[in-house]
């Protein structure tokens, strides 16, 4: 919020649980009060759940990680596109991850789930477009942040995963950063149900090099 305020500008700071419709339209409500309205939606929300090989994979832990992943992108892009589609010019950017077009074992419930908002987006990107909303998906690779930090801090798992990125290094929030900033811009007016993949050409390596 400090930095938000020091570029001039104002900032709304409001809780909610995406788990729960009632919570983000209320924080919804709450924006259209203070604002008039709504130009971007960065739907960002998202968890790793516990790490699980499949045949132990708890229920509720499934369900959880669908739950913030899944459910709560779709009640974050419900509840605002009546702003969006009054701005005319409406801008979501979904956060996916390249999880979501590969596997792995132990975390299965995370790369399903960001698996299913790539054609939640597209659906919606499709459903909206009539309305001037356009609708697309960043998919990140490995970033620094303590969201990964349980991955990350193992020495083995860190250098395996830097081996399989050309750039040879993580990503850092401000790489993730320009890109959201782009599908939220007048730049990427003929984008919608676009994937924007941000990993330092991981997916673009072959199979055998």
């Amino acid at each position: 919020m400090t930095k938000v305020e020091g570029l001039g500008r104002s900032a709304l700071p409001l809780s909610m649980d995406v788990r729960d419709r009632g919570s983000v339209d209320d924080a919804m409500r709450e924006v259209e009060r203070v604002y008039g309205g709504l130009d971007v939606l960065v739907a960002n929300a998202g968890i790793l759940g516990l790490m699980q090989p499949p045949e132990e994979l708890d229920e509720e832990n499934y369900k959880n990680v669908f739950a913030v992943n899944v459910d709560g992108v779709l009640h974050a892009t419900r509840a605002a596109y009546p702003l969006l589609k009054k701005s005319g010019c409406g801008k979501i950017v979904i956060t996916s991850s390249v999880a979501g077009l590969t596997g792995y074992g132990p975390q299965l419930a995370y790369c399903a789930s960001k698996g299913a908002v790539i054609p939640l987006a597209k659906s919606l990107a499709l459903a909206w477009a009539k309305d001037g909303i356009n609708v697309n998906v960043v998919l990140p690779g490995a970033v620094n942040t303590p969201f990964t930090t349980r991955i990350l801090d193992d020495p083995h798992k860190l250098s395996y995963i830097l081996n399989r990125i050309p750039l040879g290094r993580l990503a850092e929030p401000e790489d993730i950063v320009g890109p959201i900033l782009f599908l939220s811009s007048h730049a990427a007016d003929y984008c919608t149900g676009s994937l924007l993949v941000v990993d330092g050409g991981g997916t673009s390596r072959a199979m055998a090099q």
